[in-house]
């Protein structure tokens, strides 16, 4: 009928408001024609009428039975060589399921189909829902394929998220960033690449500050003209005199402002595994907040013996 051809062209709201009344009853009707087809061995086919029952049951919000649907769909749109359909379809049942493992396989079936830089983007937005550092990674590894500054960009960004879940991981992730863009042509002078170097050195500090130093002298002379290169310069200075003071001054807030904010925040937390930091000092913001005194009596006389008269 007209709510079935509707839903199998791919459930637009037209279709989805026909079908309503069915409710699940024309989820599990869809998924029936959807088997019959896969066991008559017409993959194309079982492929439509399984996305047609996951579209039903995803709006009838029966999301485990959706998922399944949308995850079968898949797997018969890449034995007919549709591999974009199939990302396209795992890429709904991650959405019913949040497992990694979906949105893993439909970046692999976005490649295969030679859309790797979407293949990225899509692996990207799924490892920050499931939060999974592995998941980034790999992300990162598929915007190294596609390269171009969309992929820079979106690898960098990476390395900002990677950076206060998993910081090893996020200095790998950071080496190929550099690479990729030595690949198109941004300099150590532009805001994007100075980000990425100030936050190298704030992921070398707590560990090393050789390497943290390395980092730095490495991207000079283009870094040096950058406002994160005084930065980083100060936070280096102070780390090498171990001077308390310095380095409160150098992680003032205003300066944190010229880093990502995961970045800033492991600025603001790594000096306290430093042997010689003193939080306590003069800095106002560490200080305890001081209790009110009392209100003064409303007598002006505070002088005077109070009149027992």
């Amino acid at each position: 009928d007209e709510a079935e051809d509707e839903a199998e062209r791919g459930g637009d709201a037209r279709g989805r408001r026909l079908a309503a009344p069915g409710g699940g009853a024309a989820g599990e009707s869809a998924a029936v024609e959807a088997g019959a087809a896969d066991v008559e061995g017409d993959p194309a086919s079982a492929a439509r009428k399984f996305a047609a029952a996951g579209n039903k049951f995803a709006y009838c919000k029966a999301t485990a039975l959706a998922a399944m649907c949308f995850e079968r769909a898949a797997e018969c749109f890449a034995q007919s060589e549709e591999h974009f359909s199939a990302a396209q379809n795992l890429e709904k049942a991650f959405g019913q399921r949040s497992e990694v493992a979906l949105v893993r396989r439909a970046a692999e079936e976005y490649a295969s189909s030679g859309q790797v830089a979407l293949a990225a983007e899509v692996l990207s937005r799924g490892a920050q829902k499931a939060n999974d550092a592995a998941a980034m990674t790999a992300a990162v590894e598929y915007a190294e394929i596609a390269g171009g500054a969309r992929a820079v960009e979106m690898a960098r960004s990476a390395v900002v998220w990677l950076a206060g879940r998993e910081p090893a991981a996020a200095l790998d992730a950071a080496s190929v960033v550099f690479k990729m863009m030595d690949n198109v042509g941004v300099h150590a002078s532009e805001p994007s690449r100075a980000r990425l170097v100030a936050g190298v050195v704030v992921l070398r500090l707590p560990t090393s500050l050789d390497a943290a130093e390395r980092a730095f002298l490495e991207a000079l002379p283009d870094f040096g003209s950058t406002t994160e290169a005084k930065f980083v310069d100060d936070l280096i200075a102070a780390c090498k005199a171990r001077d308390p003071d310095a380095l409160k001054q150098a992680l003032h807030p205003t300066n944190l402002t010229y880093l990502d904010y995961d970045i800033a925040k492991l600025a603001r937390e790594f000096p306290a595994a430093l042997p010689w930091w003193s939080p306590l000092s003069d800095d106002v913001s560490q200080q305890p907040v001081q209790a009110a005194p009392p209100p003064l009596d409303d007598d002006d006389d505070d002088d005077e013996l109070p009149d027992i008269a």
